[in-house]
């Protein structure tokens, strides 16, 4: 990709890096929710990439990034989009769809939005900042096969990985398997979450609770 984008650089956060890191490089990019729209466009320059998709229900945030970009010099693969995830339609194949920085809960809504319109080789990123639990709970129960699950530690906050192949395959366990929480970072937040969930009477939260608790 070249022209106006090709000359500018971000220096992604830890968090967002190491999402960068693990996102396969397919030919286009959704990066919804995309917000600064730095981590979709980190992808720029990789031959492989075709176009990236700027996708935010925000027309601040859309016209924020027309500014940002100048919109007489935005090459025809980049392309800025305002919708919701469970909006947007994907006529596209092989498909890398970043769900990063907002609620589990809509990110659910937006994959089982997406999910027959898309094919095998497209792959799902998840970074949920809340309603992890019930994002995990509702992929458990599709079809889909788990290539990553790995929490990220970020100025003391932790934040969840996931990026999950839209086909059958290893499939999601609702609760994470034991290998995420016998990670540094995994081991660290199972410490955080029992003092919180011991707090917690509700059947869902308890059944979490003494999943972690047998681990």
């Amino acid at each position: 990709m070249t022209s106006t984008l090709s000359t500018m650089n971000f220096k992604l956060s830890h968090r967002l890096q190491t999402i960068h890191n693990h996102v396969p490089r397919k030919p286009f990019i959704y990066d919804i929710g995309c917000d600064h729209g730095e981590l979709g466009l980190s992808f720029q320059l990789y031959p492989e990439v075709r176009a990236i998709h700027l996708v935010d229900p925000s027309i601040q945030v859309i016209n924020s990034l027309s500014q940002k970009l100048n919109v007489s010099d935005i090459p025809k693969d980049v392309l800025l989009i305002q919708k919701k995830a469970d909006q947007l339609e994907i006529k596209t194949k092989k498909n890398a769809i970043i769900m990063c920085g907002f609620g589990g809960s809509q990110m659910l809504e937006g994959v089982n939005h997406l999910k027959n319109q898309i094919d095998e080789d497209s792959i799902f990123i998840f970074s949920p900042h809340r309603h992890v639990l019930q994002l995990r709970e509702g992929l458990a129960q599709g079809e889909y096969d788990l290539l990553l699950d790995m929490m990220i530690l970020e100025d003391d906050l932790f934040y969840p990985l996931m990026v999950v192949a839209n086909r059958k395959g290893r499939g999601v366990h609702p609760y994470g398997e034991k290998d995420l929480w016998q990670s540094r970072e995994g081991a660290q937040y199972r410490e955080h979450l029992l003092q919180i969930l011991r707090n917690h009477q509700n059947s869902r939260d308890q059944s979490f609770l003494k999943y972690l608790e047998s681990l």
